[in-house]
């Protein structure tokens, strides 16, 4: 969902919630006078600062929903995931939370320029079964620019695949695993180290707490 369409959706509430507090305020002042109840009427334009201020939070909360979809997030629960940099970048940021009532994770993507040239890109077979650990690394000096996976309730599990992406006469050096970088039911809040860029992907599933651990793999890039 873009910019533009969210922001139609957020002035689209702003006017109902505006037209809403102002029908609901003069319905209840005129059925409070007809039952001749001791109630304070309803702040009007100029009092209704806690009304102003509802209102607001409501529309908050409505700017980070499009379609029952959370804006801050490429997935729902149970939910498929997939995500792609736009054309010449590649992933440089993985965010995650886990819920331990859905088990499963929201996961969010930052990608950073990575190609000068148009490059191939294309996607892997699904890299995993359900509960199985898995290795992947791109082929042919490729760099990981798109996520996608499936989640399935009985095993309470993802599988994966990556799309990898490659301009010819561009290789990757110097790689390096990172150690798992969280825990069984921990948030992931990992950026690709400056001036590298990633390759490869590793995890594995505990039953127990319904949940992966991943560590990556990360290289430089030069000319070869």
């Amino acid at each position: 969902m873009c910019c533009f369409q969210a922001s139609l959706i957020i002035k689209f509430h702003l006017l109902y919630l505006k037209n809403f507090s102002n029908n609901f305020r003069e319905g209840f002042n005129t059925w409070r006078h007809k039952q001749d109840l001791n109630l304070p009427p309803l702040p009007g334009k100029k009092q209704g600062r806690a009304m102003k201020r509802i209102n607001l939070l409501i529309l908050i909360f409505a700017g980070f929903q499009v379609n029952g979809k959370d804006l801050r997030w490429q997935n729902n629960y149970d939910q498929p995931l997939h995500f792609q940099c736009p054309t010449y970048q590649s992933i440089s940021y993985i965010h995650s939370i886990h819920h331990n009532h859905h088990e499963d994770r929201l996961w969010d993507f930052r990608c950073k320029s990575t190609f000068d040239n148009l490059p191939d890109c294309s996607w892997s077979v699904y890299v995993n079964n359900f509960d199985q650990e898995f290795t992947y690394i791109c082929p042919y000096n490729g760099v990981i620019s798109g996520m996608n996976s499936f989640h399935e309730n009985r095993h309470e599990d993802r599988r994966w695949q990556f799309q990898c992406c490659r301009v010819s006469n561009v290789c990757n050096f110097d790689c390096f695993w990172t150690p798992y970088i969280n825990y069984f039911d921990e948030d992931i809040n990992w950026n690709v180290p400056s001036q590298n860029y990633l390759v490869g992907a590793e995890s594995y599933h505990h039953n127990k707490h319904e949940d992966r651990r991943w560590k990556y793999l990360y290289c430089t890039r030069r000319s070869c």
